[in-house]
């Protein structure tokens, strides 16, 4: 985020206690012009303060957990956020004195245009996961599933080679803002320029994990865009059947000790044709 987005948010936040200090204000003018004096005025506030205290508890806490936001930042426009007891993700839009206005996003990373509105008391209640809190970056986790018969090193090049072409410059842009804002412990494991390769073993596949640096709101775009480079990559005549994408498929085996002398003469009368 830029020195100029920035100033932009803290001279929002200015904008809006500002505002908020003037409606107190005239509120208690208009107060004391009805009761006659500040003493009847703040015994009869103590008298309909404890009632709407009581009435108003979660009304209160949202003001309350306003403060916390607008001063310790635990999420600011901008910020992607999961809440976990709601299993809610979606990115900041709007901080309100009692609501904070969120865009929805699916699971898979994909803005749904959908508003979300959650209290402000939420900070309190529930554990929030705040993605970009540091940075506007995240890592992004492209699983590709290849055969156990393709070439491993072929195929692993193929994957850093599609990927770096893809979200290479990203990365490099990433790398450069998270070791200017970020402590050389946190730098170690995501200031990485280049995409990152992850191999694990499958059911029935071989699961290379390729990970990149992006925006939260490019990931749906870099996916897809990885996958179709990727798809064209296999298919070119020098790696045609050398790297083969794996996918859900039945292969059905007959043992001549089980099989009867019917289905014996069936089959080897269609292997003859």
């Amino acid at each position: 985020m830029t020195v100029s987005t920035h100033f932009k948010d803290d001279w929002k936040l200015i904008q809006m206690v500002y505002i908020y200090s003037v409606w107190i204000l005239a509120l208690l003018i208009i107060l004391n012009g009805v009761f006659g004096n500040f003493s009847s005025l703040g015994i009869s506030l103590s008298l309909i303060g404890a009632g709407l205290a009581f009435a108003l508890q979660q009304v209160i806490l949202s003001f309350a957990a306003w403060f916390l936001i607008i001063i310790k930042r635990p999420y600011k426009v901008g910020d992607r956020i999961y809440i976990k007891g709601k299993d809610i993700l979606g990115d900041v839009e709007d901080i309100t004195m009692l609501f904070t206005l969120l865009k929805e996003v699916t699971p898979n990373d994909t803005v749904t245009g959908k508003n979300v509105i959650i209290p402000n008391s939420t900070v309190f209640l529930e554990p929030i996961i705040n993605y970009t809190y540091d940075v506007p970056y995240i890592w992004l986790s492209v699983p590709i599933d290849i055969t156990y018969e393709s070439e491993m090193a072929l195929a692993e090049k193929i994957i850093f080679e599609v990927a770096k072409e893809v979200a290479g410059e990203e990365m490099r842009k990433a790398a450069y803002n998270i070791k200017q804002k970020t402590p050389e412990s946190v730098q170690v494991e995501f200031a990485k320029e280049e995409p990152v390769l992850r191999v694990e073993f499958g059911a029935s596949s071989v699961i290379i994990m390729v990970r990149v640096l992006c925006y939260p709101k490019q990931v749906p775009a870099i996916r897809s865009e990885i996958y179709r480079r990727l798809l064209i990559e296999v298919n070119k005549p020098e790696n045609k059947d050398k790297v083969e994408i794996a996918y859900p498929h039945m292969e059905l085996v007959f043992h001549d000790e089980v099989m009867s002398e019917r289905m014996k003469s069936y089959l080897d009368r269609k292997h003859s044709e």
